[in-house]
């Protein structure tokens, strides 16, 4: 899996889950969106050519070969080869000491890094440290003239370090395109993506960000009085979007946080004994064309859009997710689960059994309830605000009308004339995150109907008949008596 993302760190690339989550959560909140983009004095292009030069100095490897640029068919900046690159040729090498990590983060700055593990239980994001260091060098660079129109750009990038640098790239990142901008404070946008729990997850997250930036500025006043909250919800997105993992670290490394998805991906990644962070290629790749890493093969559109804020087209997403937030199911959460197990937010996968999934199902069982009545009660309270969405009325029947002749088929797209397609970009992922959460959910209770013998295999869709073995035995796990 590519960049991780910040949280959870554990388990998905997605939104912080909340530690207590409450039946009517803060919906009476009135949210804005918090960023407030600036765009860099010095040119992108510029700020990459010495970014690559000030590493290359500190003992980083970027191949000659490559150059920033955009080309179809994703056209956004990401990075190209300008010459022919060989399979297996190694195109990047960044050490450790030159990629933002918390080692990094506890030496530059120790006193804020103090401040924000003051801050406890107030702060509800992974990585405060990282995010709040990072927020406060974007704010310097703010003061310091990076975004002042008319500024001299010589001088600021003359004199500019590795890590100035590396982060003036990022100012100018807005981030209009993530549910965590564009589902705030915007109720066209948000009732396109209604029933989806990402309208609420982006609601949390919101909250989240603004607690968490005035707990950490309470705490250290003087350490953070430059930043804003705009600045530090910029700080958590690029983190979010372009840490890497490593073990239970995430590291934001230089150069190659420029590199796009693909679901066949031309390039991979690893980081070595020593820390150093290694891109090869995996297979010859022609000039003019993008160097491409995976951001995770098991990862769905609802995940993708969560984290990165895109999806891919139908066809070429692996398996399908589902949020199940307490606040919206908390009837069923209060007939089925012990009190102390009511404010888990459950992550349903087809691909896996998550652990927030397991977790609850042995809690309900411990309940004297059923783990597969739980599991089938939420996923029909879901999926009836599915079948009632009328952007969704079109699709769902191109799927019954499939199934008729192929019941284990899930293709609800036109593969003849690919109509979603041309759908505009905000509508598309709409239609295609909720496409999968209305699949995650009929994979789920179908395989709950497998797996209790009231349906054969071959009437069921084909994830569901995998989710099934899967399922089978987490359902066995959660019924068996304690040892």
């Amino acid at each position: 899996s590519r960049p991780a993302g910040l949280a959870p760190l554990s388990a998905d690339a997605g939104a912080a889950l909340p530690a207590n989550p409450t039946p009517s959560s803060s919906s009476s909140r009135v949210r804005t969106p918090l960023m407030r983009p600036l765009p860099p004095a010095p040119p992108p292009e510029l700020l990459f050519k010495w970014l690559v030069a000030a590493i290359r100095e500190g003992g980083a490897f970027v191949s000659s070969k490559l150059i920033r640029a955009e080309v179809p068919p994703l056209n956004v900046p990401g990075l190209v080869a300008q010459e022919g690159l060989e399979s297996l040729e190694q195109i990047i090498r960044v050490p450790f000491a030159l990629q933002i990590s918390h080692q990094l983060a506890r030496e530059r700055n120790p006193g804020l890094m103090e401040a924000v593990a003051r801050c406890g239980s107030e702060v509800r994001i992974e990585c405060p440290e990282v995010v709040a260091f990072v927020a406060a060098l974007l704010a310097e660079l703010e003061g310091r003239g990076w975004c002042r129109v008319g500024a001299d750009t010589d001088e600021l990038v003359g004199s500019a370090s590795w890590l100035d640098l590396f982060l003036g790239l990022q100012l100018g990142c807005d981030f209009g395109w993530m549910p965590h901008v564009t589902l705030i404070g915007d109720e066209e946008r948000r009732s396109l993506f209604q029933p989806s729990p990402e309208v609420h997850n982006a609601d949390w997250n919101h909250d989240a960000f603004r607690d968490a930036h005035e707990a950490i500025v309470g705490a250290a006043p003087e350490l953070c009085e430059s930043i804003d909250v705009s600045r530090f919800v910029q700080a958590y997105l690029v983190l979010l979007t372009r840490t890497f993992s490593c073990q239970s670290a995430h590291r934001f490394v230089p150069v190659a946080d420029m590199m796009n998805h693909s679901c066949s991906p031309n390039a991979t990644w690893n980081f070595d004994e020593h820390g150093d962070f290694i891109v090869k290629t995996v297979r010859p790749i022609q000039p003019g064309e993008e160097v491409l890493i995976s951001y995770g093969r098991d990862k769905s559109n609802v995940r993708l859009f969560r984290t990165y804020g895109f999806t891919l087209p139908p066809q070429e997403e692996p398996c399908s997710s589902f949020r199940v937030w307490p606040s919206q199911a908390y009837p069923i959460y209060t007939e089925f689960l012990p009190e102390k197990a009511r404010r888990r937010t459950l992550d349903l996968e087809t691909s896996r059994i998550d652990s927030t999934t397991r977790e609850a199902l042995v809690a309900c069982a411990s309940y004297d309830c059923d783990p597969a009545a739980f599991l089938r009660a939420l996923c029909r309270h879901f999926r009836k605000r599915y079948e009632q969405d009328p952007l969704l009325a079109p699709w769902l029947k191109r799927l019954a009308k499939r199934r008729e002749d192929m019941p284990w088929s899930a293709e609800w797209w036109e593969t003849s004339c690919d109509v979603e397609d041309k759908e505009p970009w905000l509508r598309r992922c709409a239609v295609r995150v909720k496409m999968s959460e209305y699949l995650c959910l009929t994979a789920h209770l179908e395989a709950l109907d497998i797996e209790s013998g009231a349906v054969l295999p071959l009437h069921c869709i084909t994830a569901a008949v995998d989710l099934e073995a899967l399922l089978s035995k987490a359902l066995q796990a959660a019924r068996a008596p304690p040892k």
